[in-house]
């Protein structure tokens, strides 16, 4: 498999891409980072196993000296009953990071709302406007989904990421989620200014934005016919 140069796409590898993949959702999610830069779970979220009871959980350690061996057995702090090795957990799968929303588009205003994360309970709302391609095949995906409120990707993470490997394979270079960021800073940039580059990346600080930029083969020619003064071939 090919391994990209820079972590940026051409727009001919960004096409082949996108034409690798045939399910409505994976396609419409790839679309979106594309199009948002947005990180990977400020799209699909991040849920993570919670139990009310890990906060009584103790370890007691325990020694075999004829067999040299030590292990550890949960108790609770409060019985100080022994648990079993693996004690389900009170709770399922709760919300830790909210990922996008039905409720999260204006479909008039042509915006999306995302959540970018702070602090590990800080998040901040940031409103990001999303070009009419991506809007109607979303609309579209929703409605032939049947999804009305809530989530719009029954995924997390791990699972965007298997599928980026796997399109991947397909295409023949190697493409990963956070690619798809970069891409998007980039052509932000090279289409204004490190300011609203900046803005879009939802980055605080600017050199954090610059890390994310690559020069372009079309905007390394114009440099060269700058410098130089004499076009070069295309």
């Amino acid at each position: 498999m090919t391994v990209l140069a820079e972590r940026i796409l051409t727009e001919d590898q960004e096409a082949k891409f996108l034409d690798a993949i045939k399910r409505p959702r994976d396609h419409v999610l790839t679309l979106l980072y594309l199009h948002t830069g947005a990180r990977l779970r400020e799209i699909v979220g991040d849920f993570r196993r919670k139990c009310l009871l890990c906060e009584h959980y103790q370890s007691e350690p325990h020694y075999d000296k004829a067999k040299k061996k030590r292990w550890f057995s949960k108790v609770c702090g409060k019985t100080k009953r022994k648990l079993p090795p693996n004690p389900e957990p009170c709770h399922a799968w709760i919300p830790w990071f909210h990922g996008l929303r039905v409720e999260d588009i204006d479909w008039a205003g042509g915006t999306i709302v995302i959540r970018r994360k702070r602090h590990a309970k800080e998040f901040r709302v940031h409103r990001l406007h999303v070009d009419a391609e991506t809007l109607d095949e979303l609309k579209r995906f929703l409605a032939e989904s049947k999804i009305k409120s809530g989530r719009i990707f029954d995924i997390g993470g791990r699972e965007v990421e298997h599928l980026f490997e796997k399109y991947s394979r397909a295409v023949g270079f190697n493409v990963v989620p956070h690619v798809c960021r970069h891409v998007h800073i980039t052509r932000a940039y090279d289409a204004s200014d490190p300011f609203k580059a900046r803005e879009r990346a939802g980055h605080a600080n600017l050199n954090t934005t610059l890390r994310y930029t690559h020069l372009t083969t079309k905007h390394d020619k114009k440099l060269i016919d700058d410098m130089y003064g004499k076009p070069q071939p295309s």
